[in-house]
């Protein structure tokens, strides 16, 4: 049975906005896909957001990482507080990028 429905595979008040279609959060505390950011992924971590209209966008993990809205197809490898806003744009780990 194929479903478009977001998952959540655990942790602790994570949440997918409405019309996240294939959106998935498999772990940690308090992250959020936000509204139409289809197909995009929060492996983990903590406090990390990614925001609407950021479709197939990707947080591994860290804390306090932000993909904006309209950021489509861009990665957060991990770390501390980065943040991407352009499309296909990456930042691979650290703190404040």
């Amino acid at each position: 049975m194929t479903t478009s429905k977001p998952r959540i595979g655990g942790g602790l008040v994570n949440g997918v906005t409405s019309g996240g279609t294939y959106a998935f959060i498999g772990g940690g505390s308090n992250n959020r896909i936000s509204a139409n950011a289809d197909s995009s992924v929060i492996v983990g971590g903590g406090v990390n957001i990614i925001q609407r209209d950021a479709d197939h966008a990707t947080i591994g993990g860290g804390q306090l990482n932000t993909i904006s809205p309209g950021a489509e197809q861009s990665v957060i490898g991990g770390g501390d507080g980065n943040t991407v806003g352009a499309i296909a744009g990456t930042i691979g780990g650290g703190a404040l990028n």
